[in-house]
């Protein structure tokens, strides 16, 4: 079994490789070392990507990190500049009435769109015949997303480094990808024979570039790993050994470009709203970070809401909804049908929504009240809350007031929403660290830990004073 298994390897395996180990230390692989027992090479193409839609541009641009929401205000403003092709489509096909050629054109000779674009662009314009890329999804309304003029540095309000620019340059080198060859890779698999186990190695090299050359997103040439050049039978030496013991690790959190893709597959939202959902999720505190983490209202209001209306919490309910709105729009449903569909299914959620009305708020109110926690109170021990004064100023205050009236004082409201973190503070290790997130900024302002803050600001305070008063 398993556990059999694991006390072989551990007690016989190691130590015979260890064996081996010190016997090539000593005297070298011709005294001892491994044997090569077999060597597989193998060619393989990988295919270029597919032209964009709109979720396969989202999850793109995070690698800049924007998120979804600016990426498509970039996008908005690129495609009113008459720079890139309407940017909300589900379309993975280019129809045959474009001239792919006559788009390649525009960027030969481009020195400004970075390292290869127009070397890249003259060696797809030599092709006898375009091939592009396609996708599963073909629509009529709109094309994929892709460069319909050349905006130099400078031009068209559009300054070299800007996100402007970067997404620019993302849709064109998309664009020529999708024209281009596939990358061609050398994949080897190396089996080496020490102390009776058979220990294996494997490794990718990248023996032509294709349309790698234009596209370097993918980051694919951190992954080349070239092996040695080895032959079956030959010895070669064992320098060490190491047992490495994993433990299975939970699934990472979903990036908020992973949600546009995850809502995407579940028929929430479309191409046009799923953006905008994400951004209000944030807005509304009911996530924060990127990837995305739910505070303690999210879990309180997908409790109370499986508890008391399970029927809005199933994606079911919305992707009807969105595929019979499909269907009007190709013929298949009637408008008043889909409309009477709509009514019964969203009076029957208002339905179960008000019969539980009271439980629903009471969960989201003690939830609310828990993310606002900040730690204890150092003067009686009390919960520290995130407050707002009469005149809307925010500030940390003890929930024993009035009978304690320790306070804290924060950054004004236009520096952004406060967020409580897991980190505690070194100092204080009854507080946590705080983070103040902007509004359409890409990183948060690490405010640290709000006591700490205030004892430096004190500090200065009174070394000012003392200045002014000599």
């Amino acid at each position: 079994d398993a556990e059999a298994a694991k006390a072989r390897i551990e007690a016989a395996g190691v130590a015979g490789v260890a064996g081996v180990a010190g016997e090539g230390a000593g005297g070298g692989a011709g005294s001892g070392g491994a044997v090569v027992c077999a060597v597989k090479t193998k060619l393989r193409a990988e295919k270029p990507p597919t032209p964009f839609d709109t979720t396969a541009f989202i999850r793109a641009a995070a690698s800049f990190g924007f998120s979804p929401k600016r990426t498509m205000t970039v996008a908005e403003s690129l495609y009113l500049a008459g720079l890139i092709s309407y940017h909300r489509t589900d379309n993975t096909t280019y129809p045959k009435t474009l001239d792919l050629r006559a788009l390649v054109k525009m960027f030969l000779g481009s020195r400004v769109l970075g390292v290869g674009v127009g070397e890249h662009a003259a060696k797809i314009a030599k092709k006898r015949t375009l091939k592009p890329t396609a996708g599963k999804k073909k629509t009529t309304d709109h094309p994929p997303i892709h460069p319909v003029a050349t905006a130099e540095a400078g031009e068209k309000k559009i300054e070299e480094g800007r996100d402007e620019w970067k997404v620019y340059e993302l849709v064109v080198r998309r664009f020529l990808a999708t024209l281009s060859d596939p990358a061609k890779w050398k994949d080897t698999e190396v089996k080496v024979e020490a102390g009776g186990e058979i220990l294996k190695a494997k490794g990718k090299e990248l023996k032509e570039r294709g349309f790698l050359a234009v596209y370097p997103y993918l980051k694919r040439e951190k992954e080349v790993l070239k092996l040695p050049d080895l032959k079956k039978g030959e010895r070669v030496e064992v320098v060490g050994v190491e047992v490495v013991e994993k433990e299975t690790k939970p699934p990472n959190r979903i990036s908020q470009a992973g949600l546009v893709k995850k809502m995407e597959e579940l028929g929430l939202g479309t191409k046009s709203t799923r953006h905008e959902i994400i951004g209000k999720l944030y807005d509304r505190e009911y996530v924060q970070g990127n990837p995305a983490k739910p505070t303690g209202k999210a879990f309180a209001l997908v409790d109370a809401l499986e508890k008391h209306a399970t029927l809005v919490t199933k994606p079911e309910m919305t992707k009807t909804l969105e595929q019979e709105m499909d269907e009007i729009s190709v013929g298949k449903r009637a408008k008043e049908e889909v409309v009477a569909d709509s009514r019964r299914i969203l009076k029957a959620a208002f339905k179960e929504l008000t019969a539980n009305r009271e439980e629903i708020a009471k969960s989201l109110r003690e939830a609310v009240k828990i993310d606002k926690v900040v730690g204890e109170c150092p003067k009686c021990g009390s919960a520290l809350l995130l407050r707002r004064s009469k005149r809307g100023k925010r500030f940390l205050g003890c929930s024993n007031y009035p009978d304690c009236s320790f306070s804290l004082p924060l950054p004004n409201s236009t520096t952004g929403k406060v967020v409580v973190t897991e980190d505690k503070c070194e100092e204080h290790p009854y507080l946590f660290k705080l983070k103040i997130v902007g509004k359409g900024k890409r990183r948060a302002w690490d405010f640290g830990c709000p006591y700490c803050n205030f004892l430096q600001w004190k500090e200065k305070k009174e070394n000012e004073n003392t200045k002014s008063s000599e």
